[in-house]
C-alpha cells in the first residue's frame, strides 16, 4: 500500500515538472533581443550616418562605428552603446556648432571616439550630458568650447579619456552629483581642468592627471562632500581651489608639482576686489539702460510729427491708407518716414512711392522696415 502511494506521488510531481518545462518557451519568447548596427564605409557598414543608426536603434542596442570622419552633431535619446572602432581614427566633427554629442537618455555608453570642433557658445561641448548613469570612457575630446559639460546629471562614470586643448574647461559640472571621474588626462585649458559649480556634490575625482590648465587643475565652488584623491596635478596656475572649509570636501593624497599655488582655500564671502567689480558692473548696467531710454525718448521727441508715421502692428492695407492720408497733407519736397512691420505693406508702400512720388530709401532691421518718401 505504501509503495502504491509513492508511485502516485512520483507521478504527480512528474506532471508538475512537465507542465513547468512545457511553458518555458512562452517565457523565453518575451526576452528582449539586442541588435547591432554598423556605421561606416566598410563591408559591415549599414549606415553612413551615426545619427541615422541611433534613430533606427532601440533601447539596449549596440552601434559600432568604423574608422572615418563623421561630420555630425549627434543627439542620443536612447539607452544604447555607441562604440568607435579606434579612438584615434574614429572622429566626430561638430562643424563648429552646438555640442558634438548630447546625451539626454540614461544608461548610455560612449567609447572609442575622437570628439572635436563643437560650437563656441555656452554650454557647447564635445559631450553635453543632461542624463544619468552613463559611461563615457576611452575617448579623446579636443578643440571644443568645453570638453564635457554635465548639467543636473548624476551617477555617471567618466573614465580614462584624454581631454585637452578645449577653450574653456575640460570637464564642467553644474548641479551634478555622485559622478566618478577616474583616470582621465585633462590638460591645456584656458580655465579649469575640472570645474564643479552650483551644488555639484558628492562626486569622486580620483587618479586623474591635470596639467597646464591656466586657472585651476580643479576648482570647487559652492559644492560639498566631493572626494579628491590620488590625482597628479602639475603646471597649473592653481592646483586645487575650494570655496570654503564649510563645504567639507575631502582632499587627500594628491601629488602637486610646479603649480604657482598648489592649494587655495577661498573666503566665506567675496573678496573686496570682487565686490568692487560687481558694484561697478551694476552701476554700468544701470547707466547704459538709462542712457538708451533717454536717447530713445529724445529721438521720438525730435521727430517732426507732420513727417513721421508709425504704422507698426497694422496689417495691410491700413499702413498704405495711413501713408496716403499723411503725405497728402505734406508740402512738396518734404520727406515722410514710415515705420511698419508688415512686409506686404512695405511692398505696397514701395510701389506707391515709385509711382506717385520719390522713394528715397528703405532700411530694414530684423522685422522692422523704415521707408522714406519724398513728396
Amino acid at each position: 500500500m505504501i509503495k502504491k502511494n509513492n508511485k502516485k506521488i512520483i507521478l504527480f510531481i512528474s506532471l508538475i515538472v512537465f507542465y513547468i518545462f512545457s511553458n518555458l518557451p512562452v517565457a523565453t519568447s518575451i526576452t528582449t533581443t539586442v541588435d547591432i548596427f554598423y556605421v561606416g564605409e566598410n563591408e559591415l557598414g549599414n549606415y553612413s550616418s551615426i545619427q541615422d543608426a541611433i534613430d533606427n536603434a532601440s533601447e539596449g542596442d549596440i552601434i559600432i562605428v568604423s574608422y572615418g570622419i563623421y561630420n555630425e552633431n549627434i543627439i542620443v535619446n536612447k539607452s544604447i552603446q555607441l562604440i568607435g572602432e579606434d579612438k584615434e581614427h574614429t572622429i566626430i566633427n561638430g562643424s563648429i556648432k552646438d555640442s558634438v554629442i548630447t546625451l539626454i537618455s540614461d544608461h548610455i555608453t560612449i567609447t572609442g571616439f575622437t570628439i572635436q570642433y563643437s560650437g563656441s557658445n555656452f554650454p557647447d561641448a564635445g559631450i553635453n550630458v543632461t542624463s544619468d548613469y552613463n559611461n563615457i570612457s576611452g575617448n579623446i575630446l579636443k578643440n571644443n568650447f568645453y570638453g564635457m559639460t554635465l548639467f543636473s546629471s548624476s551617477n555617471n562614470i567618466i573614465l580614462e579619456n584624454i581631454i585637452s586643448n578645449n577653450a574653456q574647461c575640460g570637464i564642467y559640472l553644474s548641479g551634478s552629483t555622485y559622478n566618478t571621474i577616474n583616470g582621465n588626462t585633462i590638460k591645456y585649458h584656458s580655465y579649469n581642468g575640472i570645474g564643479m559649480y552650483d551644488s555639484s556634490n558628492s562626486n569622486t575625482v580620483i587618479n586623474n592627471i591635470l596639467t597646464n590648465n591656466n586657472y585651476c587643475g580643479i576648482n570647487i565652488a559652492i559644492s560639498s562632500c566631493n572626494i579628491i584623491n590620488e590625482n597628479t596635478i602639475t603646471d597649473n596656475n592653481i592646483g586645487i581651489r575650494v570655496s570654503h572649509p564649510q563645504y567639507k570636501n575631502q582632499i587627500s593624497n594628491n601629488v602637486f608639482s610646479n603649480n604657482k599655488n598648489d592649494f587655495i582655500e577661498g573666503e566665506r564671502f567675496p573678496t573686496f576686489e570682487l565686490i568692487i567689480v560687481v558694484i561697478s558692473f551694476i552701476i554700468m548696467t544701470v547707466f547704459i539702460v538709462f542712457w538708451r531710454e533717454k536717447k530713445e525718448k529724445k529721438t521720438q521727441s525730435s521727430k517732426d510729427t507732420k513727417n513721421y508715421l508709425d504704422a507698426r502692428g497694422n496689417p495691410c492695407p491700413i499702413p498704405l491708407i495711413m501713408t496716403k492720408k499723411k503725405i497728402a497733407k505734406m508740402k512738396k519736397g518734404d520727406i515722410l518716414e514710415i515705420i511698419t512691420t508688415d512686409i506686404v505693406a512695405k511692398e505696397n508702400i514701395e510701389r506707391y512711392a515709385i509711382e506717385k512720388y520719390e522713394l528715397v530709401r528703405i532700411d530694414r532691421k530684423g522685422e522692422l522696415f523704415k521707408i522714406y518718401i519724398k513728396k
